[in-house]
């Protein structure tokens, strides 16, 4: 795996997440990733954690609230698609936020690092379009 930053987009899995769903977008992808961190037992791995926040921010553009670093060609792509968001999936993102931030192997890793303060702000931030979307 690799790690260029702490933003939601900055790694290869989120990326190649993002790609997939792009090409094909379905519900079912996106419920799969947060499945994976609800359906983990104990801690959440790293790269399933990487994988939700991005599937967080695919809800998040597909509910009017994108974050300016959605990487361009997907954009364009997913809103191309006419693809629509299910009511419960905001709902489930936030869920699947504080379960990141509270207990998994992504927030440890970057626990070890000098750029926590950056990720966890990152990770709010995106909670918080959720939250407000909410509303």
């Amino acid at each position: 795996m690799e790690t260029w930053g702490f933003g939601n987009f900055e790694n290869d899995s989120a990326i190649d997440w993002l790609m997939d769903f792009a090409e094909e977008p379905s519900l079912e992808k996106i419920r799969s990733a947060f499945n994976m961190i609800e359906d983990s037992e104990g801690m959440a791995e790293s790269l399933d954690c990487e994988e939700a926040l991005v599937a967080a921010e695919v809800v998040a553009l597909l509910c009017g609230a994108t974050s300016g670093e959605f990487p361009e060609e997907e954009l364009e792509l997913i809103n191309n698609s006419g693809f629509k968001c299910a009511a419960d999936l905001t709902e489930s993102a936030i869920e699947i936020i504080q379960k990141i931030k509270q207990n998994s192997e992504l927030k440890e890793l970057w626990e070890e690092s000098d750029e926590t303060e950056q990720w966890l702000e990152e990770v709010n931030e995106l909670e918080q379009r959720l939250v407000a979307i909410r509303r």
